[in-house]
């Protein structure tokens, strides 16, 4: 959300804004029945609707466990909707469909993620752009020349609490100590220091708590990143951190036209340590006239 807002602020920064969660149900059927309510009818009347969420979009909206918490009876005040940087799906069932279409702008051009996204909008019969995740529209050629190439002496690790491979994970942390004389490890779910000292001795290993701040202030030393964790290893690459990021799951694979050249699969942990003590040149294949184009819209 922070590179979204940075991303949108020329656009935004003369109008006032309102957040409105998706992950929650921001209004009930009841309030949008008939003439919406204050609060309902503020959203309803907004100029923009801008919605963001890297793998919000679904292929059945009716499962209960959906990123974006809406149905057909208390959508009303989204009518209208702009995708920014949004994956998910590549199709979905008819009810799912209906709930897009009557959601979802047909006036202005959507920024999609991944290639999924893209198909899922287009069967819609809906515009769009393949612009990538939001979180990498600061990665330019220019900004990413500023990324150091070579190793440092601390290193900054993560790993992933719900998607476990000890085997894995233990060999990559491993590598790390053989390679670095300080190491921090960056909490960024709630079961991921609990998972560390489940599978490592954490004896040599400086914890830092799981606060944003605490984490940039860690970024802002000479230090690299490597991890599972995709938005922590982009996080730092946008602090100029040289980083390299483990492919743990499908999101890189959908996104694998624009992610960048500096990650790895899990699966192939033996090319790590070779990695570490190359140089890494960072290159990130976003399609910036997309995003451009789709910024100019609303211009």
């Amino acid at each position: 959300m922070q590179c979204v807002k940075e991303e949108l602020k020329d656009i935004i920064c003369n109008y006032f804004t309102l957040s409105i969660p998706t992950h929650l149900c921001a209004f009930n059927t009841l309030e949008c029945l008939g003439n919406l309510p204050d609060s309902a009818s503020e959203v309803a009347s907004s100029k923009y609707k801008f919605v963001c969420g890297t793998n919000l979009l679904s292929g059945n909206m009716l499962h209960r466990t959906n990123q974006w918490d809406i149905n057909i009876l208390n959508c009303k005040p989204i009518v209208g909707s702009i995708l920014v940087g949004v994956g998910g799906a590549p199709k979905a069932d008819w009810y799912t469909r209906k709930l897009y279409k009557k959601v979802l702008s047909d006036k202005y051009i959507h920024s999609v993620r991944d290639k999924n996204a893209q198909k899922l909008l287009i069967s819609l019969g809906l515009k769009c752009e393949y612009t990538g995740c939001v979180t990498m529209w600061k990665l330019t050629p220019e900004f990413c020349n500023s990324i150091p190439n070579e190793k440092h002496e601390k290193v900054v690790f993560t790993l992933t609490d719900y998607n476990r491979n000890p085997e894995k994970d233990i060999k990559m942390i491993e590598t790390i100590k053989r390679n670095y004389k300080n190491i921090f490890f960056w909490i960024q779910g709630a079961h991921d220091l609990e998972y560390l000292k489940e599978i490592t001795d954490i004896k040599n290993i400086s914890i830092i708590q799981p606060d944003i701040k605490e984490y940039s202030n860690i970024l802002n030393d000479s230090i690299d990143y490597i991890g599972t964790r995709l938005h922590a290893g982009i996080f730092a690459m946008r602090h100029k951190v040289r980083s390299i990021i483990i492919r743990v799951d499908s999101r890189m694979d959908v996104m694998s036209e624009c992610i960048p050249n500096n990650t790895i699969s899990r699966m192939n942990m033996e090319k790590l340590d070779n990695m570490i003590n190359n140089s890494i040149e960072t290159k990130c294949n976003i399609n910036f006239n997309a995003i451009e184009r789709w910024k100019q819209q609303f211009e």
